[in-house]
């Protein structure tokens, strides 16, 4: 046993920077004693395996419950105890509850000097913690009017555990902006319990001490902020919660009693937040139930509160905010996740709930009970939003405890769409970044539907990194009209030029006034019609386009059309050029040397003639005869307009006369008729004589 509780201990130590809360959620599940810092050991590693899903960790609390089991002679217990085992081990939850004696190193216990738990229970009280960074630190994007843009921000995270972000917003406008309010100092009588019946008061612990003095909580101006608060269904008053309503009413926003039956979309329409509390006798009916969901689809919010729900569990269901029909557990709760309706909140007290909560999609917990009941819930529900708190935890009797208050007024700001930027969204908005880690986030800037302007925002990151929560990424976007590219001009051939060569490639200057707009062109050019219609370059991107060989003498006109990225186009003026005459033929008159035996190269000093092309490549020279290949010169250089020379490789050729002839580049050739012989060799006979 000792061995598999050393090697459990190992595996806690590796385990805890990525699965702290996890084990921590195991540890507040276990099986307590009279003394709360024993545990029953078997129950423990049994909740790890609940909780905690890594193969090291879990085949080492299986091994230990396999150790207890095998330990253990004989156990009884009562009902009071469901989670003992026969042996229980020393685990107090706090670092401020630990017997320094404990440790192995003061000489005390053998168990802990022979184990990693004391090392265990070290490690617990002080996990290593994750360190966030991002990159980009701000943006600021121009968008076009009605587009959109996406861009990436990295979340890093350098420490040694894992890192568990949320991502919200805020806008940055003045109309939008928080600013401090002086709240109302709480209302009601904390000795008496909300739903002022005896059996919540036997499961409520003694309530935090009360404030008695305002406080001041960094809010939203809820200014033309419609809520209805719904009676008809048979909810307690408003009076019931005149520290919140004073503090909403403060801030700007008008409650107003609804008593109407149908609570249709009439009754709806101009109201921002539906406010239904418990004790809801009489039914929501299918229509009702329809019209709600209708107008949170369409940008309302909800808000749900009270432990004893009633009929309108079945409206907070529509919106995956479910009531799980099993108590919860009164007392301070510290198990809170990042979100705008939590940001700064420290501590919830929850007062004595006879029901939890149990959120499906689209709905998510943000704050759990002391012992992991889902507690309150949140939902994006198409263009609206949900709330269910669980308990009566903003009554007027409990929201001076703890941070309720605060909680309160933000549930409302984020109700009223506050902590929400309509032109930005994040995917995704939660996530885990393992140790040394990082993971991408799509942030998407959509002009859709917006003036043309600077619009401003914050990201707020909320993570468990202990140092740096939150971290607020800056945002600018710029919405602007799309300007149509420039006019192309300054075209090359220049406007009206004549005497173009036949192989001219058209230029001009375009470009767009937006940064970063691309831009293509589309080129056309016919000839002698001054409204050409012939495309001959499509969709190129750069201001250039060749033509191909044009024909001589000929008068072309021609234009741009130049295209951005967003299918604004400009059509520049029509141009237009002469090409040259077509160039004289060239003439041989002479060629030197003009003959050359058959098995040697020969040089041509002065292949004369006309209207050779110098300075263009692509002249060549060669003597031809019928009947025999070719003979092409190599090493051609037209030296003018009057003078070729070149080589003749003659060896092996068949002896006689040769016709040489030349052709330009633009395939004018000219010939001289047999103006080459090719010598064959001479053997003279050999004389013998006798001496």
């Amino acid at each position: 046993l000792n061995s598999a509780v050393d090697d459990f201990a190992v595996a806690l130590i590796n385990g805890v920077g990525s699965h702290y809360t996890d084990i921590a959620t195991a540890r507040s599940n276990t099986q307590e004693f009279y003394y709360p810092t024993y545990i029953d050991l078997y129950d423990f590693a049994y909740q790890v395996n609940q909780y905690v899903s890594d193969g090291t960790i879990n085949a080492a609390a299986t091994d230990v419950m396999n150790a207890v089991n095998s330990a253990v002679i004989h156990e009884q217990h009562g009902a009071a105890w469901p989670g003992a085992h026969g042996i229980s081990i020393y685990f107090p939850e706090s670092e401020a509850d630990y017997e320094s004696h404990y440790d192995g190193s003061q000489g005390w216990l053998e168990f802990t000097a022979n184990t990693q738990w004391d090392e265990w229970l070290h490690a617990f009280y002080s996990p290593p913690a994750p360190d966030i960074g991002v990159s980009p630190t701000s943006f600021e994007e121009t968008v076009l009017q009605g587009e959109m843009v996406t861009k990436i921000l990295t979340i890093n995270n350098t420490g040694p555990a894992s890192l568990k972000f949320s991502i919200h917003e805020q806008e940055g406008t003045t109309t939008t902006a928080l600013r401090s309010w002086k709240l109302t100092v709480p209302q009601g009588d904390a000795d008496i319990p909300p739903d002022g019946e005896e059996d919540d008061e036997a499961v409520s612990p003694v309530a935090p001490e009360r404030r008695t003095v305002p406080m001041i909580a960094l809010l939203a101006d809820l200014t033309g902020v419609q809520i209805l608060y719904d009676r008809a269904h048979g909810e307690r008053s408003t009076g019931a919660y005149d520290t919140m309503i004073g503090d909403l009413t403060a801030r700007g926003a008008v409650v107003d009693e609804n008593s109407t039956l149908p609570v249709d979309a009439s009754v709806l329409a101009g109201y921002d937040i539906l406010w239904i509390d418990e004790w809801g006798a009489t039914s929501w009916t299918s229509d009702e139930q329809t019209a709600i969901q209708n107008w949170v689809n369409n940008g309302g919010s909800v808000m749900f509160n009270g432990d004893e729900p009633g009929s309108s569990s079945v409206v907070a269901a529509l919106f995956g905010l479910n009531y799980a029909g099993v108590s919860g557990t009164a007392g301070s709760t510290t198990n809170i996740l990042p979100h705008p309706v939590t940001a700064g909140i420290n501590t919830v007290y929850v007062p004595s709930p006879l029901e939890s909560l149990s959120p499906t999609s689209p709905a998510a917990t943000i704050v759990y009970d002391v012992d992991n009941a889902p507690h309150i819930g949140v939902s994006q529900f198409g263009a609206g939003r949900a709330l269910a708190f669980a308990d009566d935890d903003i009554h007027d009797n409990r929201i001076g405890s703890d941070d309720n208050q605060q909680l309160g007024n933000q549930a409302f700001d984020w109700l009223a769409g506050f902590g929400d930027v309509p032109w930005l969204s994040e995917d995704p908005i939660t996530g885990t970044v393992s140790a040394g880690g990082s993971l991408p986030v799509d942030v998407i800037f959509d002009a859709t539907g917006l003036a043309l302007g600077d619009y401003t925002a914050d990201l707020i990151i909320h993570s468990n990194d202990p140092d740096e929560n939150p971290v607020t990424v800056p945002v600018v976007m710029h919405v602007t009209d799309n300007n149509p590219p420039n006019k192309p001009s300054s075209p090359s051939p220049t406007d009206g030029a004549t005497d173009q060569d036949v192989s001219v490639d058209l230029g001009w200057t375009g470009g767009d006034p937006d940064a970063g707009d691309t831009v293509t062109y589309d080129v056309y050019l016919e000839a002698d019609d001054s409204t050409p219609d012939n495309l001959i370059c499509n969709d190129v991107s750069t201001p250039a386009c060749d033509p191909g060989t044009l024909n001589y003498s000929t008068h072309y006109y021609w234009y741009v059309i130049a295209t951005d990225s967003h299918a604004a186009s400009t059509t520049g003026d029509t141009w237009d050029f002469t090409t040259a005459p077509a160039p004289a033929p060239p003439a041989i008159t002479s060629i030197t040397a003009n003959s050359g035996n058959n098995n040697k190269v020969v040089h041509i000093t002065n292949l004369a003639g006309s209207s050779f092309q110098p300075g263009i490549t692509g002249t060549t020279v060669r003597l031809i005869k019928t009947g025999q290949l070719d003979i092409v010169a190599t090493n051609v250089v037209v030296v003018s307009a009057s003078q070729i020379t070149c080589d003749f490789d003659l060896r092996g050729a068949s002896p006689g006369q040769r016709t040489v002839r030349v052709t330009n580049p633009d395939t004018q050739y000219a010939e001289l008729y047999n103006g080459f012989t090719v010598k064959g060799l001479v053997f003279l006979p050999t004389v013998l004589r006798n001496h």
